[in-house]
């Protein structure tokens, strides 16, 4: 097996741990992403990739948000 070291190991592919992953690489950092499953379709798909500690709702998925932001 080869072993390659990084600079930089995220756990969790989810808006918060690719945000990282991306400044760290965006200021030379050598970055592996790690997570699970699909990057991006743990709980930050079901929240809709939104961060607010004041929003009480909770969002099975994306479109769910789609269809309260477009209502009138």
């Amino acid at each position: 097996m080869q072993q390659t070291k990084r600079d930089v190991i995220v756990v969790g592919g989810g808006v918060i741990g690719v945000s990282v992953a991306y400044y760290a690489a965006s200021q030379g950092a050598s970055v592996l992403l790690i997570d699970r499953g699909r990057i991006g379709h743990g709980s930050s798909y079901g929240n809709a990739g939104l961060l607010a500690p004041v929003t009480v709702n909770h969002f099975p998925v994306p479109e769910s948000f789609l269809r309260v932001a477009i209502s009138p």
